[in-house]
């Protein structure tokens, strides 16, 4: 019974708020939630953009071949009917009048051959000015496209400038990439050069050609040289042949051969591609900025309810945390608030108990608390 006897003498024992330090917050954190949530969403957002992406770049790749491709068979078929009509104009072949159909067929303006870039997807170079490029242009066509729907919108013009800007952005070069045309008569010869008269007469040779036409690449290729400022250069070109054919009689009159540059293909499909990166790049990184303050604003009580809890283990039994919501957080917060509310109480009954019970009944009560009846069952 002694060691149950109430002691005013009794040494008191020392609650966790006395001289207790509060764990730190980041012993077992090694990312925040932030963190992984942003990685995460990072990297879904890539992974949708990149099939979304190489699906898009598929179709465009071959409707851009096919469209630029019947860009360049249309102008050879109206050079053939131009061609047509004057051959059938009179018994005498009008060269001065075939030799400006031809000229008028190439492209007019020069290409410099040193500015033109590369369009392999697989050349770190290449993609990096093709995305400068794309984001100038972007820069151009997006406001554009912002005022031309406001401007439909509101039923009238804005006249804020974009417009123009973007149209003549994308004022094309008349007849590009075409950068060859002879029109051959039925015996061979040449009636008609794009470079010289001189050539009228003379046989017409075929070009060699390098890469033969295939499933994918509808058209033979064939190499032109090219001379600018001393330097030799070389354009791939597609070999188009267009009969000219006497429209009543079905008769061939001769051919027109056009050369159309394949580099004018493969620099539409690769600024189109371009284009869908840099927006993909704006995409995932709006996703980042969206989802990184997002993931913030969420995960706010969780940070106060952390600091809450370290709080209690270094001996605050006082902290309450604001409830902020009112959701499974704010369920949360409340719940903590009430536990903290009652650790409160038991430490004040503890303060109590230790100022009036002596030291062996403490650890009497600590080593066998089953044998003292302070449990029930």
């Amino acid at each position: 019974m002694s060691s149950t006897v109430m002691s005013s003498a009794a040494a008191p024992v020392p609650s966790a708020s006395q001289g207790a330090k509060a764990p730190k917050a980041k012993v077992f954190r090694f990312a925040s939630i932030r963190f992984k949530f942003t990685l995460f969403t990072v990297l879904l957002i890539t992974v949708v953009m990149s099939a979304v992406g190489y699906s898009l770049y598929v179709q465009q790749s071959r409707a851009l071949s096919r469209e630029v491709l019947g860009r360049g068979r249309a102008i050879a078929e109206n050079l053939a009917v131009a061609s047509r009509e004057v051959l059938l104009a009179s018994e005498n072949v009008d060269f001065l009048g075939l030799a400006l159909l031809a000229n008028r067929a190439v492209q007019q303006v020069p290409e410099d051959m040193k500015a033109r870039r590369g369009n392999d997807l697989r050349n770190p170079a290449d993609i990096w000015a093709g995305l400068e490029e794309a984001g100038q242009e972007l820069s151009v066509e997006v406001p554009g496209v912002i005022e031309q729907s406001l401007s439909d919108l509101l039923g009238r013009p804005l006249n804020l400038g974009f417009i123009q800007s973007r149209t003549n952005k994308n004022n094309s070069i008349e007849n590009e990439g075409v950068f060859e045309a002879i029109i051959v008569g039925t015996d061979g010869r040449i009636l008609s050069h794009y470079l010289s008269t001189a050539e009228v007469g003379k046989p017409y040779v075929p070009p060699v050609i390098s890469k033969p036409a295939t499933a994918e690449q509808p058209y033979p290729i064939y190499e032109q040289e090219v001379f600018q400022d001393g330097q030799r250069y070389v354009r791939e070109l597609y070999d188009l042949a267009q009969p000219i054919v006497e429209a009543s009689t079905g008769k061939t009159l001769g051919t027109v051969y056009l050369g159309l540059d394949s580099n004018l293909v493969d620099r539409v499909v690769f600024n189109v591609t371009m284009k869908l990166t840099a927006i993909a790049l704006v995409a995932v990184a709006l996703g980042i900025l969206f989802t990184y303050f997002t993931v913030g604003w969420l995960t706010a009580p969780i940070g106060r309810l952390v600091k809450g809890v370290l709080a209690i283990a270094g001996g605050d039994f006082g902290t309450q945390v604001k409830v902020a919501s009112k959701d499974e957080l704010g369920e949360l917060t409340y719940s903590f608030n009430q536990m903290a509310t009652s650790l409160s109480q038991n430490e004040m009954l503890k303060g109590a108990f230790t100022r009036y019970v002596s030291d062996a009944a403490l650890k009497q009560i600590l080593v066998n608390p089953g044998q003292t009846g302070l449990h029930s069952k």
